[in-house]
């Protein structure tokens, strides 16, 4: 016999749990009985004393939790514990954690109800925060300091001994192994659709594969998100409206002008790092334990940066030389899974939010290439594929 059966109540099922590793674990340790908060009686074995569940949840809860009584400097002339202190719904709230039963909800918060709660760790920042600091350090530095020279950079706010170090020297090479870590380093498959779209008078006739190509370099003059002004790079997006939303800027609206549009498949395979699949943030009760909710946590904050709009204005805007920068370690210095080259990086739109790719390809990456040529043929032009509309 179960011993859960001698246990006391309440008992709660797997469904009404709601989170995917509460309810995970109830389906490992539960029994077939009635649930005393839905009132269903499920066939398979996934009723369990809520006591059990809270007792599992307090278990991870301390990974990063507790008592400020345990921890925490007090001083009552300073109005009471030096660091910021939870109440039990306000952990909750901060740990993402919720479910719609109202009996069920607070039943749970009853259980961490005998005293307030403070970071653990309080001392030293959650990697997620250390990762965020050291990239807002990297950004100023990169910006106003040593732009060219940052690798020398040991400009900090801690000494090297300390936890959250982090020099903007180094910043890089952690940002490639949190996203080694996440997998996010993925295989275009050969014949991924992209298109490319160009803004132009109605006189000009664009016909043919020159005119969508990445640009030449003594036309690369427009700085962008990943690349600056001299460096072209062949951005594009995953379909026409898409590279037309990106392309477009307000003043072309009224101009009587149209764009154009060419599709391009990759002829070989190439290696992205994809800041569109950073998994969604897993159960706080998740086995994994808090460090994978903490790098995607900053990796969805991370790709919100590099897909920030462009504004085309003719300036040099130096808010996306961190990201160029990052860009050009990715394209020269990170290795993917094996040490396989990385050729690339897809992102979401800043306009629609769907599929962008910048592929480290140049105007002679994207042509047939001539006999004893150096450069290799990385994209294919689509015959037929060009597409022209005005714009409103």
């Amino acid at each position: 016999m179960n011993d859960h059966q001698f246990r006391a109540g309440p008992f709660v099922c797997a469904p009404c749990l709601e989170d995917e590793a509460l309810q995970r674990f109830a389906n490992e340790h539960g029994d077939t009985r009635q649930c005393d908060y839905c009132g269903n009686t499920p066939t398979s074995l996934s009723v369990v004393p809520l006591d059990d569940v809270t007792e599992f949840m307090a278990r991870a809860i301390a990974e990063e939790w507790c008592d400020p009584v345990q921890t925490a400097p007090y001083c009552s002339a300073e109005g009471g514990y030096q660091v910021e202190t939870l109440e039990n719904h306000e952990l909750f709230e901060r740990i993402g954690f919720e479910v719609s039963n109202d009996r069920l909800m607070d039943d749970l918060l009853a259980a961490f109800a005998d005293h307030d709660w403070c970071e653990a760790n309080w001392q030293i920042l959650s990697p997620s925060k250390r990762w965020s600091a050291a990239w807002r350090r990297f950004e100023r530095v990169i910006k106003h300091e040593r732009r060219y020279t940052f690798w020398y950079s040991d400009d900090d706010d801690e000494s090297p001994a300390h936890p959250d170090h982090l020099p903007p020297s180094q910043m890089l090479n952690e940002l490639q192994a949190v996203i080694n870590n996440s997998g996010l380093v993925n295989q275009l498959p050969v014949g991924t659709a992209m298109w490319r779209v160009r803004c132009h008078d109605h006189g000009a006739v664009l016909a043919d594969a020159h005119h969508f190509t990445s640009p030449p370099v003594e036309f690369a003059i427009q700085p962008n998100r990943m690349s600056p002004a001299g460096v072209p790079m062949f951005y594009a997006a995953a379909d026409f409206e898409t590279a037309f939303e990106e392309v477009v800027d307000l003043n072309d609206l009224g101009r009587n002008k149209i764009a154009s549009g060419g599709q391009f498949v990759n002829c070989i395979p190439l290696n992205v790092l994809d800041l569109t699949a950073i998994p969604a943030r897993p159960s706080y009760f998740a086995p994994d334990g808090p460090f994978n909710r903490h790098i995607i946590q900053f990796l969805k904050t991370f790709a919100e940066i590099v897909s920030q709009p462009i504004r085309r204005d003719g300036r040099p805007h130096i808010e996306y030389v961190p990201t160029q920068v990052f860009t050009e370690f990715v394209r020269h210095v990170m290795k993917g899974p094996q040490s396989v080259p990385v050729h690339g990086i897809k992102f979401a739109s800043s306009r629609n939010g769907r599929d962008c790719y910048v592929i480290f390809a140049t105007a002679a990456n994207c042509l047939p290439i001539p006999p004893h040529a150096t450069e290799s043929q990385l994209l294919e032009f689509v015959l037929g594929s060009i597409k022209t509309i005005s714009i409103p």
